[in-house]
């Protein structure tokens, strides 16, 4: 069963620019047909995951960079924090990943905009990485989770605004 995601607008009418990089070259190949023919979104690069692709990346003028799952999983999601320091502006989207909090996290920290996990519809994948291009942050759900679960605890006595009720 597909996981709903956050942020479901319309495609959005200017063009979304993406650089792809993804170890599997099946996938690479696969998405960029797919961000071109459902999507309206220009790829403006594709590569496998190679240590030396930033200069690629910048020089690609893309809105977004997706990686895969085996490309973050280098130390301490260093190729996300990496472009986000080298590359400013550019949004990352994280794709084909796995339900782990701690990977969400680290990914979060590093500076993803966008998670996507590995059964994620061709719809959900397109209208996440318009969102990210416009701002957004996407995530599944279950991810939002860690986010909200703290500050609800947190506020579980306190009164909400405008009212006398108590959270419980």
């Amino acid at each position: 069963m597909s996981k709903a995601y956050w942020w479901r607008g319309p495609v959005p009418s200017y063009s979304v620019s993406v650089f792809l990089m993804a170890s599997n070259r099946l996938l690479r190949e696969t998405l960029a047909k797919l961000l071109v023919r459902r999507g309206g979104i220009k790829v403006s690069g594709v590569s496998p995951c190679v240590p030396d692709a930033l200069p690629l990346i910048g020089a690609s003028g893309a809105d977004v960079l997706i990686l895969d799952s085996v490309s973050v999983r280098l130390p301490e999601c260093a190729l996300i924090s990496q472009t986000n320091n080298q590359i400013p502006g550019i949004k990352v989207v994280l794709i084909d990943m796995e339900d782990d909090p701690e990977i969400f996290l680290d990914c979060v920290r590093a500076g993803a905009s966008g998670y996507l996990l590995k059964d994620a519809s061709s719809a959900e994948v397109i209208s996440g990485v318009c969102a990210v291009a416009q701002g957004q942050a996407i995530c599944p759900p279950s991810s939002a989770r860690i986010f909200l679960e703290p500050i609800r605890a947190s506020t579980r006595l306190l009164p909400v605004r405008g009212s006398n009720l108590i959270l419980g």
